[in-house]
């Protein structure tokens, strides 16, 4: 194998090392961002509910099912998506 050929496939790997180094930092700032966004959906969501439930067990309710939503997706920003599940 001459040099050229060599300095060609070395390229390649580090050029392949740095893509994957970048797509793991890419989903690494996006978990980070997921974190910080979880402690205001969760304080939103329960202070709507808490609002909710002082109108009856109905409204609170009607909150999961209107307010909920918009609430996850004001907070959805930067690519990353927050929302709620049930288990």
């Amino acid at each position: 194998m001459n040099r050229a050929t060599l300095a060609l496939r070395y390229c390649i790997v580090l050029l392949a090392i740095g893509v994957a180094t970048s797509a793991s930092a890419v989903e690494d700032a996006a978990a980070l961002r997921g974190a910080e966004l979880l402690s205001p959906l969760k304080s939103n969501l329960k202070q709507a509910l808490l609002a909710g439930l002082e109108k009856g067990p109905e409204n609170a309710i009607t909150v999961c099912k209107e307010q909920a939503p918009a609430i996850a997706s004001a907070l959805s920003t930067d690519g990353v998506k927050v929302g709620r599940t049930s288990h």
